[in-house]
C-alpha cells in the first residue's frame, strides 16, 4: 500500500466515475436543446453528425492513447532504453496502430451495443452523443484528466436517449454496462498485484 500515490489514484478515480455522469447530462442537455427535430431536418443532422462524430473520433487520442503511450515510454525508461522520460514517435505511432487495429478486429460488438442495444440512434441522437462525447473528452484531456472514452460515449448516447423518454433506453443494457464498469477496476488491481507477485517471486527464485 505504501508504494500507492493516495492522492493520484483519488484523482483518477473521480475522473473515471464523475465522467459518465458528466456525460450523460451533456448528451441530455444537448439533445433537450435541440427539441424533437422532424425528420425534414435529418439531411441536414447528417451532416452536422459527420463532424461530431469526427470530433469524437479525434478526442480518444488525446487521452485514452496518451494512456498507451505512456505506459510504453515508462517501462523503456525504466528499463534503460530511453535516456529521458518522453514518449518517442515510434511509441505514438504504435499506440494509435494498436488502437485502430483493436477497434477494426475486436470492437464490433462493443460498437453494436452502444450504437443499437443502448436506444434508436437518428441523425440527432447521433449528432448529440458524439458532440456531447467529444466535449467532455476533449475537456478531460485539458484538465490532464485520464477517462475512458467508451464509458463516455455509451453515458453520452444513454443521456441523449433519456431526453427523449425514459422508455426509449434499455434498462437493461444500460445496468449489464455500469456492472462491468464497476467490475473491471477491481479485476485489473487483482490481476496485476498477482502477476507482480508471481514475477517477483519467479526472480528471486
Amino acid at each position: 500500500p505504501a508504494a500507492v500515490n493516495a492522492e493520484g489514484l483519488a484523482r483518477i478515480l473521480r475522473s473515471l466515475a464523475l465522467s459518465p455522469l458528466l456525460a450523460a447530462g451533456t448528451g441530455f442537455a444537448v439533445m433537450k436543446a435541440l427539441g424533437r427535430p422532424g425528420p425534414s431536418l435529418y439531411p441536414a443532422f447528417k451532416s452536422w453528425q459527420r463532424l461530431a462524430a469526427a470530433l469524437q473520433a479525434f478526442s480518444p487520442g488525446t487521452n485514452d492513447a496518451q494512456k498507451t503511450a505512456g505506459v510504453i515510454s515508462l517501462a523503456l525508461f525504466q528499463a534503460g532504453y530511453l535516456e529521458a522520460l518522453a514518449v518517442p514517435l515510434w511509441v505514438k505511432l504504435l499506440a494509435a496502430l494498436a488502437m485502430g487495429l483493436g477497434t477494426s478486429c475486436g470492437g464490433w460488438r462493443i460498437i453494436r451495443t452502444v450504437g443499437k442495444g443502448i436506444t434508436r440512434l437518428d441523425p440527432p441522437t447521433g449528432f448529440a452523443s458524439d458532440l456531447s462525447a467529444g466535449l467532455v473528452i476533449l475537456g478531460a484531456t485539458l484538465w490532464g484528466l485520464p477517462v475512458s472514452s467508451t464509458h463516455v460515449v455509451s453515458s453520452a448516447v444513454t443521456g441523449a436517449g433519456l431526453a427523449r423518454g425514459r422508455g426509449r433506453v434499455n434498462r437493461d443494457t444500460v445496468a449489464r454496462m455500469a456492472l462491468a464498469w464497476a467490475l473491471t477496476l477491481p479485476a485489473c488491481a487483482t490481476l496485476g498485484a498477482l502477476w507482480f507477485l508471481a514475477v517477483n517471486a519467479y526472480h528471486r527464485g
